[in-house]
């Protein structure tokens, strides 16, 4: 590798070579930072991991300090070639990762301390050739890349157009299976809390485009049922995608009674675990997106432990979760809870008998109930 200097007169000179080429190993396909105080490069050099790796050196203030491998999350027992730094972003050819064919193209960004998993940056800009040097253009979304895909070595211009998303779906309606039409469904962006609205049609039918790098909430109403909504993302989804959620509508009616999933204890403990949270997060959304509503949370045992102590024990459960709403935003007015002990196994191990840790913990539960419902307009006012 070499440097040389622009005059005013628009001519080269002032060559000097790298400090740390060589005549026993080649350096060169040398990209600098954007500061200009770091250059990569490629070499195979002694002390590195395969044939050809990527290097670094850092710029001391006096000169080039020495070559820094960097690593085995880039540089593999093949060989890594012609990097190119773009903004935060690394790009490099590789013949020895998940590749296509030859040489491909990958990409990998600073990571913390490292850097992160190589992507292999797919077709049309990797083929089964050899797909060997990239650059960008200022603007990000154009640039080159050098290929021998058409049988010789050959430049090539490319322009990168923004992955398309969508999510569709359909609001079905009881009994099971009806579409509900009329229903009102809600895109709302978490980045920008924008909301995106539409009616669904006669076939319960809904559609959004969604932006890249972006999460979202789907909320969906339709009066006199219970509202739902989800969570979803299109961070870090280099390719478009349409996202299909249907949604099943219930009637709200009092005394109606919901089974909470993987809201499990610990035997004998009341503390809220990891998996448990995840559901109960659930929970809040649920509860969030209706406020007409409010529930009784009920806790259960297994039958193992005294009644008494097993009810007391419950109690403290159904607490530990009200509890547990109430700080993640829940209205404390809309939630209450009890516990019910070993009065209500949902199978057959009851006292003495024999029963695996499995069939135990699925009366470790916690289940909630629709206790009353007021009229939306009383909750809006």
């Amino acid at each position: 590798m070499f440097r040389a200097t622009l005059d005013d007169q628009g001519r080269w000179g002032a060559l000097h070579a790298f400090g740390y080429n060589s005549d026993d190993y080649s350096t060169g396909h040398a990209a600098l930072s954007a500061d200009g105080h770091t250059i990569y490069f490629a070499s195979d050099r002694p002390g590195g991991i395969g044939g050809s790796d990527i290097w670094r050196s850092v710029d001391l203030g006096d000169g080039f300090g020495a070559p820094e491998n960097l690593g085995p999350t880039i540089n593999t027992p093949g060989d890594e070639l012609f990097p190119t730094i773009a903004g935060g972003a690394l790009y490099f050819s590789s013949n020895a990762h998940t590749n296509m064919g030859g040489l491909d193209l990958f990409i990998t960004e600073l990571d913390g301390n490292g850097w992160a998993e190589p992507r292999n940056m797919g077709y049309p800009v990797n083929t089964r050739f050899d797909d060997f040097a990239l650059t960008l253009n200022t603007d990000g979304k154009s640039g080159y890349l050098s290929s021998d895909r058409t049988g010789t070595d050959r430049v090539f211009q490319f322009f990168i157009q923004e992955p398309v998303f969508w999510v569709e779906g359909g609001v079905f309606g009881s009994p099971e299976g009806r579409f509900l039409p009329n229903a009102e469904v809600t895109l709302t962006n978490l980045l920008t809390h924008e909301d995106s609205t539409m009616i669904t049609a006669d076939n319960g039918s809904f559609r959004f485009r969604m932006q890249p790098n972006s999460a979202y909430r789907l909320k969906v109403a339709h009066e006199g049922s219970i509202t739902q909504t989800r969570e979803l993302s299109t961070e870090g989804q280099a390719s478009g995608k349409t996202f299909t959620e249907d949604f099943h509508l219930q009637r709200a009616q009092v005394d109606m009674s919901f089974a909470l999933n993987d809201i499990y204890f610990d035997y004998d403990k009341w503390d809220i675990r990891p998996d448990a949270s995840v559901e109960l997060d659930k929970v809040v959304l649920m509860m969030q997106a209706n406020p007409h509503l409010s529930f009784e949370l009920s806790a259960h045992t297994d039958s193992r432990g005294g009644v008494l102590y097993n009810l007391v024990l419950s109690d403290a459960r159904a607490h530990s979760a009200e509890d547990y709403l109430i700080r993640a935003g829940v209205d404390p007015r809309h939630i209450s809870s009890k516990g019910f002990g070993e009065e209500r196994l949902v199978n057959d191990c009851g006292d003495g008998i024999n029963c695996t840790e499995e069939e135990h913990q699925a009366n470790r539960r916690v289940e909630l109930r629709i206790t009353s419902i007021k009229e939306l307009a009383d909750t809006q006012r």
